[in-house]
């Protein structure tokens, strides 16, 4: 894949594959214009696949007597497929989802809330999902080696902003879609044709990925964070109390 290409020499790939002059006094400078045509298929290519070199986790230390945390910032919040919580030296998966009934068994709400180890659930908690609860509220700090949440899902996109930005995704199938929208305009079956390229390639890329065992498509498969399976929880809980 053309990964990583500085935007401003995407941005030129644009104009060759749409046949636009790059001289700015024949084409009005159209580039704020290419600059968002360019920055929104980016957005929609990585929207709408998970990309195998996208896929990664990052790590959330929990603090004793701490309910909510920020995301990780270098995940996707919204695209989260698994989600696990490092404890007596395992990886213990945990569910999305805090019910009424867990709240009963580990009163959350209470003016001294009740703390337990491990982690056994986590939810969002805000509008835009920019946080999130964990159940039980922990009763101890974490630590480099354990009391940990693990996010396991999709990576943020590094937009495409400054000249000196790079692209995530394949800059030859974001300059063919772009291409097929700008000649439109001008030349229905030009555009036709850079739309089938740009299909195509995006085809091959995914047969690529399936042929190599890796998933390229639609979230929430086996073992997914939208699940409400019973946890794999080894140790019993311990060191329970009521706060401070």
């Amino acid at each position: 894949m053309a990964r990583d290409v500085l935007f401003t020499e995407l941005l030129d790939m644009v104009r060759g594959e749409a046949m636009i002059s790059t001289n700015a006094s024949l084409n009005g400078n159209i580039t704020p214009n290419l600059k968002i045509i360019v920055q929104r298929i980016q957005r929609q290519l990585w929207l709408n696949y998970d990309w195998k070199f996208m896929k990664g986790w990052s790590d959330k230390t929990v603090s004793a007597g701490q309910r909510y945390y920020d995301f990780p910032t270098d995940m996707d919040s919204n695209r989260i497929h698994q989600v696990h919580y490092r404890w007596n030296n395992q990886f213990l998966e945990i569910c999305k989802g805090i019910s009424p009934l867990d709240y009963n068994a580990f009163d959350s709400e209470n003016a001294t809330p009740q703390r337990a180890d491990p982690v056994m659930r986590w939810d969002y908690r805000s509008t835009n999902n920019k946080q999130f609860e964990i159940h039980p509220i922990p009763a101890t700090n974490g630590t480099a080696s354990t009391g940990y949440v693990r996010f396991s899902g999709m990576k943020n996109l590094n937009p495409l902003v400054a000249d000196s930005d790079r692209c995530t995704l394949d800059a030859d199938l974001i300059a063919l879609y772009a291409a097929a929208e700008l000649l439109g305009p001008r030349s229905k079956d030009e555009a036709d044709r850079k739309l089938r390229i740009a299909n195509a390639m995006l085809t091959s890329l995914k047969g690529q990925y399936q042929a190599s065992g890796q998933s390229v498509g639609t979230l929430g498969g086996r073992g997914s964070a939208g699940s409400r399976q019973t946890p794999r929880l080894g140790p019993p809980l311990v060191a329970v109390d009521r706060g401070t």
